[in-house]
């Protein structure tokens, strides 16, 4: 079975162009591959310069990828399609966005329900 992910067709373009050679595929200016603790580095530098950044943790921003795709109306189908995670872990990291949007909506409905309600004293 071969992977596949789903691209714009803007960057399918762009990345035939590119050599075809064996991994690692992201390499540094220098040649050498460009590492997990290298990406921490250039992750740490980035958040001493975006103090909004201060608390940032990688698996918290991919949380708030979920959570965002899911206040866009994607299905946890879907969302397990784009970002490759089981659907399981997509509802779990989006449970509590989800169970909070579902407690807005009643307290909406709630709200519209009463305005339509004829009281006579």
């Amino acid at each position: 079975m071969q992977p596949w992910c789903p691209i714009f067709p803007e960057l399918e373009a762009e990345i035939a162009t590119w050599e075809k050679r064996p991994g690692p595929f992201l390499l540094q200016d220098n040649g050498k591959p460009f590492t997990t603790n290298l990406l921490w580095k250039l992750f740490d530098k980035a958040r001493q310069d975006h103090p909004e950044l201060a608390d940032a943790v990688w698996h918290g921003l991919r949380a708030n990828s979920v959570i965002h795709l899911r206040q866009s109306n994607y299905s946890i189908a879907q969302i397990s399609d784009m970002i490759g995670m089981s659907p399981p872990m997509v509802e779990r990291y989006s449970r509590y966005a989800d169970r909070k949007a579902g407690g807005k909506a009643v307290l909406l409905a709630l709200k519209g329900k009463n305005k339509n309600e004829t009281v006579k004293r």
